[in-house]
């Protein structure tokens, strides 16, 4: 599967609901990652890729599964573990595109250091509401052979 990978930041809107605004400084990478790909693969692909300091950063994947939420207050599901990344590939797999996304936050003790370009990033607005200040959006782009239509 082709991911493409953008930062920005997720926002809660009273009105829309939970979006996420992009940071249009740091822009996209593609990963690429396998039916079989672990937590610590994608993990790994996202700090590699967008160069990030991993020994900097606590590290969060989400992403928001429209068909089965049933109002805008629901929150991004989190995925921690193997299993968990294997439900979401199963669940991305029969649909055209995805949004996953990457969150970063400072580990305990680095002054606000997150691995990142502070004076880049700062272009999208802090939100009030305590968020982690660094994300990547994935979109999953799906693409099946014939013969995996049916597994």
């Amino acid at each position: 599967m082709h991911i493409y990978a953008s930062c920005g930041l997720w926002k809660f809107d009273l009105l829309k609901g939970w979006g996420f605004a992009v940071d249009k400084n740091k822009r996209g990478r593609v990963l690429y990652m396998e039916l079989t790909s672990s937590f610590e693969d994608l993990r790994r692909m996202a700090f590699e890729d967008f160069g990030i300091d991993q020994n900097l950063v606590e590290f969060e994947l989400s992403y928001l599964p429209m068909e089965l939420i049933s109002s805008i207050e629901c929150p991004p599901v989190i995925i921690e573990s193997d299993r968990q990344v294997k439900k979401f590939l199963t669940y991305v797999r029969g649909k055209a595109s995805t949004r996953l996304c990457v969150s970063t936050s400072p580990i305990s003790g680095n002054n606000g250091n997150n691995g990142v370009d502070n004076e880049k990033s700062n272009s999208l607005s802090e939100s009030k509401v305590n968020l982690p200040r660094f994300h990547l959006e994935m979109t999953v782009l799906v693409h099946l052979n014939k013969s995996d239509k049916g597994n």
